[in-house]
């Protein structure tokens, strides 16, 4: 089954793709503040919200409102400052450092890019071994403020 939203905006169309298609996003990080007509990731980036922002987990591709994504570490899609997608990734533990933990099945890993099944892409950290892994389940261990996953386990 195709799942996809779409939105009119002010400079045309706006679509994102909940059918597996890897989502590349423009940018991601902890969600700070968050109203209804603007969010703040990691307490410096700000984009602004219209109407036509699509909100969901990228666990289950389920939306969520906009305001449950304080505190959690979120994937956007974005035009400038105007985040036309935000997906939910989790809510960072509080370890030293604080880390990101997500599980899924890899599709494939390229170019430093995790991708997986359900279209989540991560940034992998070049130390990390991900050969031999594609179809499989996969637990991964993602640091906030670098962005990137550090560790990798087959499940």
């Amino acid at each position: 089954m195709l799942a996809m939203l779409a939105a009119c905006s002010r400079g045309g169309h706006s679509t994102v793709a909940l059918d597996g298609s890897p989502r590349i996003p423009d940018d991601e990080g902890i969600v700070t503040a968050v109203d209804l007509s603007s969010f703040t990731l990691d307490g410096h980036r700000t984009y602004r919200v219209e109407d036509d922002l699509v909100s969901f987990s990228n666990i289950d591709l389920r939306p969520v409102p906009l305001l449950f994504t304080k505190g959690q570490y979120v994937q956007v899609g974005a035009d400038g400052h105007t985040a036309r997608w935000i997906g939910t990734v989790a809510k960072p533990l509080k370890t030293s450092p604080p880390a990101v933990v997500y599980e899924g099945t890899l599709r494939s890993a390229d170019d430093g890019r995790l991708v997986f099944a359900n279209g989540t892409v991560l940034r992998v950290a070049d130390d990390v071994d991900v050969d031999h892994l594609d179809g499989k389940r996969v637990g991964v261990r993602l640091r906030p403020a670098a962005r990137e996953v550090t560790e990798l386990e087959a499940r």
